[in-house]
């Protein structure tokens, strides 16, 4: 009980961290962002405080088990860890803190906006069971990003969604999937050809 209670807490600080920093995105916003609301604005800080406290997390419980690894006088730990992706991400980070935004992190908003979606209408969702298959979220991704995504296969994406989100297995292609994502996101009715002529 306790921990639900905790992370209802850290839900509720993370959506109003995410209320104060969204105008300040939407001041910055470049053209590819003229397509967003608010609520996407909203939905793009709350997935960066996200992914924030996650790899906060993950190095507080390196730097944990790290300890104890050299109360025991075993250093291999400390070796995995400088060979690691993790470590390898940090490094750019620190290296480059302005960088680009990676395809995954389009990915992992778009699944962050799916999941509010279903919380504001009182609906049960895990990305680890995800609608339809992958090659739905790629046609959503095409539509939303299509200067990202659009020449993109199934094979090529599946690294880009892979640690975000699953399906169930053999899922096949639903119909509903696409339906359900045009709900959420209404903008991507649109065609592509529309939608490209927006930037230029």
């Amino acid at each position: 009980m306790d921990k639900a209670l905790g992370w209802m807490q850290q839900e509720r600080e993370d959506y109003e961290r995410a209320l104060m920093r969204a105008p300040q995105r939407m001041a910055s916003a470049t053209i590819a962002d003229a397509h967003k609301t608010y609520e996407d604005f909203v939905a793009d800080e709350l997935a960066d405080i996200r992914a924030e406290r996650a790899k906060s997390q993950a190095r507080l419980e390196h730097t944990a088990r790290l300890a104890r690894a050299r109360e025991q006088g075993i250093l291999e730990a400390e070796r995995d860890w400088h060979h690691s992706p993790e470590h390898a991400e940090a490094c750019q980070e620190d290296a480059a803190p302005n960088k680009a935004k990676l395809k995954r992190d389009f990915v992992a908003e778009v699944v962050e906006r799916i999941r509010a979606f279903h919380a504001e209408n009182g609906k049960l969702f895990d990305s680890n069971c995800m609608p339809g298959d992958a090659g739905d979220l790629l046609w959503l991704m095409k539509r939303r990003h299509p200067d990202q995504f659009e020449e993109m296969g199934l094979k090529a994406f599946r690294e880009h969604y892979r640690a975000i989100c699953k399906w169930p297995r053999a899922a096949g292609q639903q119909a509903g999937a696409r339906s359900l994502y045009l709900e959420i996101f209404p903008e991507a009715k649109a065609p592509l050809a529309a939608a490209a002529s927006l930037f230029k």
